[in-house]
């Protein structure tokens, strides 16, 4: 037996009987479905009802305001400046469900959506707030969506406020929705320039998660001047003291982050006389969290391209050792990767490559290979040719004090 309103989504806000609706939808059916017998007499209200009994008016994902057909996306947007908060809530909500169909979400922008978001980003309201930057990161996974947020220089000033929001919620979606844009290349340009990169260094105190995201955005963004912007607003300190935290996330990108500033000149300077990078690198090389002493391999990669970087490797005894213990790990093969190049470049340096040679030899050349990576056979033998390598000075230790 049914309830008199299964059909309650067509009754809206009129009056008219449940029973003339059902027999209705019991005629464009046209017989096909099963009839209830109480259709035509509604018996008496039931004990427990079959409808959700939800207070609040308009939030009701069941019942919220809902437009069919190609008249959705306009009545939606109407509503989007309603009087009522709950209904902007309902509105942005049900736009949010609709945009994720990519055609759903072009007809969005070409209506202006994202400029009726301006006011709402900065709204009284967190949960406003908050909602409406969901829908804006939703729009940025379409490449047209990502260019009409930055296309529209109040909206973006307001992102960027909304960096340091009070609420926490709030910042954890703004923080996605600009990762979002920046990991598009026409669009990463004008959040350097609008000065993103310093806001985003400033705040790299928050929450786990959103430091995170924040990470990853500043990835999208120190290419060419980026590099240079991130050392002259002492970027590069902020980012060693992160290596001081626990989080494995924050400390693997934070790696990858060092390991691309060091791609520069001004950053293996910081590195190597100022911060001594080197040192907690190692200290990260030990830790047995697979994705942390994988990250700290790579950039110790990075980090010892040069002669000054590799005498200064040399000093830190129990670092060749370490990589020859990951050169080993075959389960990973980018951990392998990384620690057989890292190895071979501190092996340049004669005392080292006389330690590895001597203790470590045979220990390099019976390890199996990973699957994973192709090239490792190559990284393999490269080693082993640094390993085999004669220098012309009768004493090696000679050599190396002359280095």
């Amino acid at each position: 037996m049914y309830s008199c309103h299964k059909n309650s989504y067509l009754h809206g806000n009129t009056d008219i009987n449940a029973g003339i609706i059902n027999r209705l939808v019991e005629r464009a059916w046209d017989g096909i479905h099963f009839v209830d017998e109480y259709d035509r007499a509604p018996p008496f209200n039931r004990l427990t009802s079959e409808q959700p009994c939800i207070p609040v008016k308009n939030v009701d994902c069941t019942r919220r305001p809902q437009g069919f057909g190609r008249w959705a996306m306009p009545k939606l947007r109407r509503e989007l400046h309603d009087k009522d908060a709950q209904v902007i809530l309902a509105a942005l909500t049900s736009i949010c469900d609709l945009i994720h169909d990519p055609e759903r979400g072009y007809e969005a922008i070409h209506l202006g959506i994202v400029e009726r978001l301006v006011d709402h980003t900065t709204h009284e309201l967190p949960t406003i707030r908050e909602r409406s930057t969901h829908l804006l990161k939703v729009l940025a996974e379409l490449a047209e969506g990502k260019e009409a947020i930055v296309e529209n220089p109040h909206l973006l000033a307001n992102l960027i406020d909304n960096i340091d929001d009070e609420f926490a919620e709030v910042r954890v979606q703004t923080a996605a929705c600009i990762e979002m844009v920046a990991a598009f290349w026409k669009t990463a340009d004008v959040l350097v320039e609008n000065g993103l990169i310093q806001v985003l260094l400033a705040n790299l105190n928050d929450k786990p998660e959103v430091v995170q995201i924040h990470l990853e955005t500043l990835k999208h963004l120190i290419y060419c001047n980026g590099k240079k912007i991130v050392i002259e607003n002492d970027g590069f300190s902020i980012l060693v003291k992160l290596l001081q935290r626990d989080e494995s996330e924050i400390l693997a990108k934070t790696c990858t982050l060092l390991s691309i500033l060091c791609s520069i000149k001004e950053g293996r300077k910081l590195a190597s006389k100022e911060f001594n990078l080197l040192l907690e690198l190692n200290r990260l090389l030990h830790d047995e969290r697979e994705l942390i002493h994988t990250a700290a391999a790579e950039t110790i990669m990075f980090c010892t391209i040069k002669s000054a970087e590799k005498i200064t490797a040399s000093k830190i005894n129990s670092m060749p050792k370490r990589l020859v213990q990951l050169t080993n790990n075959r389960l990973n093969g980018r951990t392998q990767m990384f620690a057989m190049k890292a190895l071979t470049n501190i092996c340049e340096h004669p005392l080292v490559r006389k330690e590895v040679s001597t203790k470590y030899y045979f220990d390099i050349e019976n390890s199996q290979l990973s699957e994973d990576i192709a090239e490792l056979q190559k990284y393999k033998n490269t080693l082993m040719g640094m390993l085999k390598w004669v220098p012309e000075t009768k004493d090696d230790l000679t050599a190396g004090k002359n280095y």
